[in-house]
């Protein structure tokens, strides 16, 4: 059954899981990085990585290296890498150069390179120079203000991008995979924007499945936008009106199914049939999720301060009780965390037990 990691008495902005899913790095609106050591409902802190000088606004974890990337509003990302003979994490500076915060980061499926999107009219793609031993970066132009996703292809070739203009696209990352047009003149020029889609809202957020065969963006104006790599046609019918309010996160279960969060507090379930995706509704809902107690309801740490002068606990039947901001697979598992300082623990498990015919 589903349950809350209450950790924090503050917002988590991001959070990320290592491989095996035993260690939580997230970030509690401060300019550190915690890790926690996560058994259970059992939560032990083992490091506090500090060096940037503003919020962390995104953090990944890479499974084939063990290094984690994190990025911040100071404009600044850095690459930690674990010293298990002093057991302390080294940082590493990526020369972003930017002039802008950085907004979102994302290893690469082969966790050789990684994206930065930022709040000016380009991304960064980064990648390790060992001649140089420094982590390298290219601007890649977009064209579009602040980037506030930005998620990797499976062949590592390829990224999507959800921009605060209403736009979200298709990008090349490599000169021999993008397009060759030319402009008013003749000259010929370079499109790394192989397709693009508009909304009638910021993109919010966007996502890519496991085959690379779906990918999805969703939007301010409360609509999420399915697209099939096969053809990168537009099917209206793909285009779903969502039955609440807008969602700040995606993140797919399988090629078919994808679960979203965002300011209804609670996780969205969305599902493939035949062609056609479907909103299945909330998955917060009693066959899921624990019962708690009153503390937990309205949060443990809230409880405690409450009772030393602080502001009253508000009780809630949900899980999370403030917008979510994340949402991770690890395992068999979807965490999500939100501006309640919980994290949400969700076994996919309870969602496919109450959803029957989700596969």
């Amino acid at each position: 059954m589903a349950y809350s990691l209450d950790l924090v008495d503050a917002p988590i902005t991001c959070h990320c899981w290592n491989k095996d899913g035993t260690q939580l790095a997230f970030c509690p609106n401060t300019n550190d990085l915690l890790i926690y050591e996560v058994k259970g409902k059992t939560t032990k802190l083992l490091y506090t990585l500090s060096e940037h000088t503003q919020v962390i606004s995104s953090c990944d974890w890479n499974f084939t290296t063990g290094q984690i990337v994190t990025c911040s509003h100071d404009r600044n990302a850095y690459v930690w890498e674990l010293d298990e003979a002093n057991n302390t994490w080294k940082k590493q500076l990526v020369l972003l150069k930017l002039r802008r915060a950085a907004t979102y980061v994302r290893w690469s499926p082969s966790g050789k390179m990684f994206c930065v999107a930022t709040g000016s009219s380009k991304f960064r793609v980064c990648s390790y120079d060992p001649n140089q031993n420094w982590w390298q970066s290219y601007n890649l132009d977009n064209g579009h203000p602040t980037s506030l996703n930005v998620e990797f292809m499976p062949d590592s070739k390829h990224c999507i991008c959800a921009a605060t203009d209403r736009h979200f696209g298709y990008y090349a990352l490599d000169e021999n995979e993008a397009s060759i047009v030319r402009d008013k003149h003749g000259k010929k020029q370079v499109k790394f924007c192989l397709h693009e889609y508009s909304a009638q809202g910021w993109v919010n957020a966007c996502a890519v499945s496991p085959s690379g065969e779906w990918i999805v963006f969703t939007s301010q104006d409360a609509y999420i936008r399915f697209i099939n790599t096969k053809d990168f046609a537009e099917d209206k019918s793909n285009a779903l009106n969502i039955n609440g309010l807008p969602l700040l996160s995606l993140c797919f279960i399988s090629d078919t199914a994808l679960i979203g969060g965002g300011f209804d507090c609670q996780p969205r379930l969305f599902v493939l049939k035949g062609n056609q995706w479907t909103d299945l509704g909330l998955i917060d809902v009693p066959e899921v999720r624990e019962k708690k107690d009153a503390a937990a309801a309205g949060g443990g740490i809230a409880a405690r301060r409450a009772m030393f002068g602080g502001p009253q606990v508000t009780k809630t039947e949900s899980l999370h009780n403030n917008i979510i901001v994340g949402i991770r697979k690890t395992g068999d598992l979807i965490t999500t965390c939100a501006n309640d300082g919980k994290i949400g623990v969700w076994p996919i498990s309870a969602i496919k037990g109450h959803f029957k015919d989700v596969q």
